[in-house]
């Protein structure tokens, strides 16, 4: 399902996205790769307290999603890999991003 949300999120279906995503992290609530992709794509829509949330939660559960090389391996497309980054940035996430 996190596949499907991607691929939805790619088309730029970021609702449909969101809503593969969650049922992918109903299945697996520890996996920072969904919560940071759910994350994406909430900040994407404009739900920023919940796209900080969620990054935060990911964040601590694998700090090296906050290494560029690291995500350029694990992310499929650059539009995502583009709008990671652009969550990373928030300063919020400095003590995260920072480690």
């Amino acid at each position: 399902m996190m596949g499907i949300g991607l691929v939805k999120y790619e088309q730029g279906s970021i609702s449909e996205a969101i809503k593969q995503l969650e049922k992918a992290l109903i299945i697996n609530n520890q996996s920072a790769e969904i919560q940071l992709a759910l994350a994406v794509a909430f900040y994407h829509q404009g739900e920023k307290d919940k796209a900080l949330k969620l990054a935060e939660s990911a964040l601590s559960i694998n700090s090296q999603l906050a290494n560029i090389d690291f995500l350029k391996k694990i992310l499929r497309t650059n539009k995502i890999f583009a709008d990671v980054q652009k969550l990373l940035a928030h300063p919020e996430l400095k003590n995260y991003v920072n480690q």
